[in-house]
């Protein structure tokens, strides 16, 4: 389990997502916040 609530890892800071939106998804769902963020990506390019 990752602790969201004293620091961030690196993956999570590489795509910007805050400890207040890991909490928000929860642990099941941050493959699909990650996911989110890289089809953002694609569409800034």
């Amino acid at each position: 389990m990752y602790d969201i609530t004293t620091t961030m890892d690196s993956g999570f800071e590489l795509f910007n997502i805050t400890a207040t939106e890991l909490k928000a998804v929860g642990e099941d769902e941050m493959p699909e916040l990650v996911l989110e963020r890289v089809a953002l990506v694609d569409v800034l390019k």
